[in-house]
């Protein structure tokens, strides 16, 4: 009997902390192209950016905290556990061979998009393993490679609006630091951790 094919989402990111815009982002695809599961992948550090600022060990608790009401949603701590910088690439590679069956979505947002040509290590490998759901973003501008145009005619780009929230992890924690409201930007089990565990501080 042939396998039934699983349709995974692939959220990547550092999760720093995870946030309701992460949650809108990943329930909207979920239900839109009507995926068996999404799984978030924290990473132990994005090329070109700086470390997350909060251990790994609290980022991986939040995330816990997060997405254990939705049994669609999982964690795999592939990044974390190899260390070092995360190249998508090798994640899809490594989930490849735990789900053989699976169609991979990669999920980012439209500026995570604008640069997939030039910063994306591999990034033709990655079209060729998954496909890509990409999401609007406030004060972003889509921008389409000429490379891609016909990726995104087969359907292996796929570009979406969603009513996006105008939240990042980088407002929140410079809201934290200043001493300043944060509770609206995330599930009240996160803000309770970040306050009990002195977060960003």
């Amino acid at each position: 009997m042939t396998k039934k094919t699983q349709k995974i989402g692939i959220f990547g990111g550092s999760f720093d902390p995870i946030h309701l815009g992460h949650l809108n982002l990943a329930e909207t695809i979920l239900k839109q192209f009507e995926l068996d599961r999404i799984i978030f992948i924290p990473c132990s550090q994005t090329p070109g950016k700086d470390s997350p600022k909060a251990s790994n060990q609290d980022r991986i608790n939040m995330l816990k905290l997060t997405t254990q009401s939705n049994d669609k949603f999982s964690i795999n701590l592939c990044e974390i556990e190899r260390s070092g910088v995360s190249y998508t690439i090798d994640t899809l590679n490594e989930l490849k061979a735990v789900y053989p069956n699976a169609e991979f979505y990669l999920i980012m947002s439209q500026d995570q998009f604008n640069d997939f040509t030039t910063t994306w290590f591999e990034w033709q490998e990655i079209l060729e393993t998954a496909k890509l759901i990409v999401a609007n973003r406030p004060g972003s501008t889509l921008y389409i490679a000429p490379i891609l145009k016909k990726y995104i005619s087969f359907g292996i780009i796929q570009l979406i609006q969603i009513d996006p929230y105008d939240i990042s992890s980088t407002k929140i924690r410079d809201l934290i630091r200043h001493k300043k409201e944060f509770k609206h930007l995330v599930p009240q089990l996160i803000a309770d951790y970040i306050k009990k565990h002195h977060l960003y501080l």
